[in-house]
């Protein structure tokens, strides 16, 4: 074999062989082994074997390449490393402020308010769920005042629904609105759309449930068992009767899991849903009809068109009259909870008090789901005071909720988050923000 001239056949003059091996570049010695490993082929081919230094040279060769392959590849990462630096130390063109991309930035750092603290202005969660949904969060989308078709918010049209959501006033029904309302509440009765009987028949929110028995379980098995299939079938009989047919369209079902074993995720939770999947959660032992409906409610309410949450979220505001967060209590919150005072008027607004209340991060609330769990909707007139004067109105005597009655507002916005169609119908505006 012939290599740089010499013959490597016979013991070659070593040091200037090597030291032609160890002078080639990557490509170089890519090409040397090449036409080495022919003439290997050729020798072999005429039945004589290699010598002991022909060996030794290809073996040389073979260590030049990767070597040179390594170095390579270390240059590549230093060249990639001194790039990033000289990135980080140029400065960083800041978004234009107001604009789509300075919404991410502002809910990439959004501050958290604790108890003792003012809650932060709906608006700005608004704002902070706009940048979110270019990350994290759901796309937020919206109701066009226009056509009564749900779009989504974009880069495009962001700033005409801020501008709606400043413009609008909440806890201002007129009272011929409120009049019109109770009157609506009395003649209104469950219905179910004709296009969702079928899958009333085939049981469709059961079909998305997978049972795990753990954190490290990652395969749902089929065998969900008997009393979960009839928890499930009576929650969702009873959300398409609650729910208008456009709603679960716009929704679609959530992925539902449900662990047989203890699993971490939970923490002191019985069931959560998580909005950027679209799965609800379950301990087995939980798994009951009314709390599918209420995680249902936290699927609609992330889901759905933006203007429910932010009337949800409003109102609860609009309550605590701006006082500030009150502590999470035991038993009974996770959460700093917005002050709504009991004793001011014996109105309220909302039902199950202070969980209703729950103030998260980023002002979700347990409103829509507290009210599908307990089928407010299918009850408003039972639940709802209706007062002149929602402010100065006496207590009504003690009822099934004692104190903690509902008000229109919760009324209006219920209604137009489940019943949007039903509503309508029957010739009320829509709270849309687009």
């Amino acid at each position: 074999m012939i290599l740089f001239g010499l013959d490597t056949e016979k013991k070659p003059d070593r040091d200037p062989l090597w030291d032609k091996i160890f002078a080639l570049t990557m490509e170089e010695a890519v090409k040397a082994q090449a036409e080495a490993d022919r003439q290997t082929d050729k020798i072999l081919a005429e039945g004589r074997a290699l010598s002991v230094y022909e060996k030794s040279a290809l073996n040389r060769l073979r260590l030049q390449v990767e070597l040179r392959k390594e170095e390579a590849a270390l240059a590549e990462q230093r060249r990639l490393r001194d790039q990033a630096r000289q990135a980080l130390e140029q400065p960083q063109p800041q978004p234009q402020p107001g604009s789509w991309e300075e919404l991410k930035a502002f809910a990439d750092t959004f501050p958290r308010r604790e108890a003792g603290q003012q809650s932060h202005p709906v608006l700005a969660h608004l704002r902070q769920r706009l940048g979110a949904s270019q990350a994290t969060r759901p796309q937020v989308r919206a109701r066009l005042v226009s056509t009564g078709r749900v779009e989504p918010v974009t880069k495009a049209n962001f700033q005409a629904l801020l501008t709606a959501a400043i413009q609008r006033p909440w806890g201002l029904l007129t009272q011929a609105y409120v009049n019109k309302l109770a009157e609506h509440v009395t003649v209104m009765k469950p219905t179910i759309d004709p296009r969702y009987r079928r899958a009333l028949d085939e049981s469709a929110l059961w079909s998305k449930v997978l049972v795990f028995s753990g954190d490290k379980d990652d395969q749902g098995k089929p065998d969900k068992g008997e009393n979960y299939r009839r928890e499930f079938e009576k929650a969702w009989t009873s959300i398409v009767e609650l729910v208008d047919g456009e709603v679960l369209d716009l929704v679609g079902l959530p992925d539902v899991r449900v662990y047989t074993a203890e699993a971490g995720i939970f923490g002191s939770r019985p069931a959560f849903y998580d909005e950027r999947i679209k799965t609800i959660f379950f301990k087995s032992a939980c798994v009951a009809a009314e709390r599918i409906r209420h995680e249902f409610g936290h699927h609609i309410e992330d889901q759905g068109p933006v203007e429910i949450w932010f009337g949800l979220a409003s109102m609860l505001n609009w309550l605590s009259e701006g006082r500030p967060l009150n502590p999470s209590e035991e038993g009974s919150t996770r959460e700093p909870t917005y002050a709504i005072n009991l004793d001011v008027g014996g109105y309220v607004g909302v039902t199950k008090l202070p969980y209703t209340a729950s103030y998260y991060a980023d002002a979700g609330t347990e409103v829509l789901s507290t009210s599908l769990e307990d089928d407010v909707l299918g009850n408003l007139a039972d639940y709802i005071d209706w007062p002149a004067d929602m402010r100065s109105q006496p207590a009504r005597p003690a009822g099934r909720l004692g104190n903690c009655r509902c008000g229109p507002e919760l009324a209006y916005l219920l209604l137009h988050a489940l019943r949007p169609g039903e509503m309508r119908d029957a010739g009320f505006a829509s709270p849309a923000l687009l």
